[in-house]
């Protein structure tokens, strides 16, 4: 198992430690008491806990197990007072606080091929363009092909996600499949230069890093379709797979909304008030380009529900744009589940729980192995006061993908608030500001559970950390964040915000 945090890869196999992929001199004992805490991350760690594991009970002082615990800090540089990674709990232990991902979740994935199924690691592709502007179109075209590559029978395709962080952990290539338990990987390369559009593609076999296939090749931007398209059918011959009669994620064949929609893709990753507005006006600008592409009617849906929730700058009064777009996604695609996904995501706010779990459920039938979809589902059942039913969505979502945004861990903690399982909230609550500080809604939920824990001083530095982020924000935005249908829900959340402080208008 390697385990990825910060700039770190915790190689538990080989036992050691990489920062920036370069190996960290470390004592063995530190490295012990970090895996144990890395291992043991969803949860407190008590003194006893180390004692028993660490020194496998033997009587020590707890001047030792500071020692340790300091050397297991020092190997991660983590010796300022914030306490970026482990964080001691006084009187109780010790608890690693930042989000893992662990590259070995990938190989219980991959355990659900058939036997003669395979499973291709799509690596980041390398901008060599010149400029970091860019970057986008790099990106956004590894994105597409890993889902075109995704509707071939017989394929499994790392995620995204996962490929991202993977490449992050600095360890060669080969090696790095390895532990994905990729069948193969593709490496490319993008060139851009005016209207011409350059490929290099390498497609390697992970047993023995033999090449398969490898090719550059060479197109006008107004045929980029027709290389990705290339790209996959070159890889299914080789890999002598079936042909999938149709492009999975159905779009545009307008070169110039797809560059749009790419750049407003980017735009949307960053999840900042003025980026998700960016990122509307580049997908409006796709749709007038090509009023069918539904993809980016989707997105734009997303968007303006975001900036109505967030009470952000130029936002919507209500949410018929944002809904009106969701349907006109839909009609458009009525198989793609990114469409139902958005669609779904704009209802759960109006409050209509059947046709939002019929949505969703068509959105999940269509793609199985979406993760952001099932965490959509999730945490939508969440504001329909349903947290019974959005754990098990929710826990689907973390299994399908370990490389999830920070702010993920967020709705399984408003779940467990939700069903008064306080303690456990926190545990996923408190952890999230510190990844992603601007993140409101985490921190409403996390005043809500501390104000019904008694808990007021606490509470009410979180209403004091939501007034910094968002100054004008209250209990008005909060209702809108969260529209529970059920009135005991909405009481709940109204009288504990109330008591900590946040003020009605």
């Amino acid at each position: 198992m390697i385990y990825l945090f910060g700039d770190f890869a915790l190689d538990s196999d080989r036992f050691e430690l990489r920062k920036s992929g370069q190996l960290v001199n470390a004592e063995p004992q530190a490295l012990q008491i970090l895996l144990f805490l890395v291992e043991q991350r969803h949860r407190l760690v008590s003194r006893e806990d180390l004692i028993q594991t660490i020194w496998q009970g033997r009587a020590i002082s707890d001047w030792a197990v500071s020692a340790g615990i300091k050397s297991a800090r020092a190997a991660l540089f983590d010796t300022d007072s914030s306490r970026r990674y482990i964080r001691t709990v006084h009187g109780k232990g010790f608890r690693f606080i930042v989000d893992v991902h662990s590259l070995g979740d990938e190989l219980a994935v991959a355990s659900t091929i058939a036997a003669d199924g395979r499973l291709l690691w799509v690596m980041p592709l390398e901008n060599q363009s010149g400029e970091p502007a860019d970057a986008y179109f790099a990106d956004g075209v590894m994105e597409d092909l890993i889902t075109d590559l995704y509707a071939l029978p017989g394929l499994r395709v790392v995620s995204r996600s996962a490929s991202i962080a993977a490449t992050a952990s600095g360890d060669p290539p080969a090696e790095t499949a390895r532990h994905l338990s990729a069948s193969h990987r593709l490496e490319c390369s993008i060139r851009r230069a005016g209207d011409k559009v350059r490929i290099s593609v390498r497609l390697l076999e992970t047993a023995g890093d033999s090449l398969v296939w490898a090719d550059r090749l060479d197109r006008t931007s107004d045929s980029i379709f027709a290389l990705q398209d290339e790209i996959c059918t070159r890889i299914a011959n080789a890999l002598q797979l079936a042909i999938a009669t149709a492009r999975n994620a159905p779009g545009t064949r307008d070169p110039t909304a797809y560059d749009l929609c790419l750049q407003g893709r980017a735009e949307y990753y960053l999840y900042t008030p003025a980026n998700f507005a960016k990122a509307l006006s580049l997908f409006e600008a796709a749709t007038d380009r090509d009023p069918a592409y539904a993809e980016a009617y989707a997105y734009q849906s997303y968007c303006r529900c975001s900036l109505h929730v967030f009470a952000w700058p130029g936002a919507d009064e209500t949410l018929d744009q944002a809904l009106a777009l969701g349907r006109k996604a839909v009609e458009l695609a009525p198989r793609l589940a990114l469409t139902h996904g958005r669609l779904g995501w704009v209802l759960g706010f109006l409050g209509n729980r059947e046709e939002t779990i019929a949505t969703f459920e068509q959105a999940v039938q269509l793609d199985p192995n979406n993760a952001e979809a099932f965490y959509a589902y999730g945490e939508t059942m969440n504001r329909l006061a349903m947290p019974e039913k959005a754990l098990p969505l929710l826990e689907k979502s973390y299994g399908l993908d370990s490389f999830v945004p920070p702010a993920w861990s967020f709705a399984k903690g408003h779940s467990l608030g939700l069903l008064q399982r306080y303690e456990e909230a926190l545990f996923h609550l408190l952890p999230v500001p510190e990844r992603v500080p601007g993140f409101v809604p985490c921190r409403v939920q996390t005043t809500r559970v501390l104000a019904e824990m008694g808990r007021m001083e606490e509470a009410a530095a979180q209403v004091k950390a939501i007034r910094q982020t968002a100054p004008r924000y209250t209990l008005a935005h909060a209702k809108r964040m969260f529209p529970y249908p059920e009135a005991t829900e909405r009481s709940r959340l109204t009288e504990a915000l109330e008591s900590a402080g946040l003020v009605a208008a």
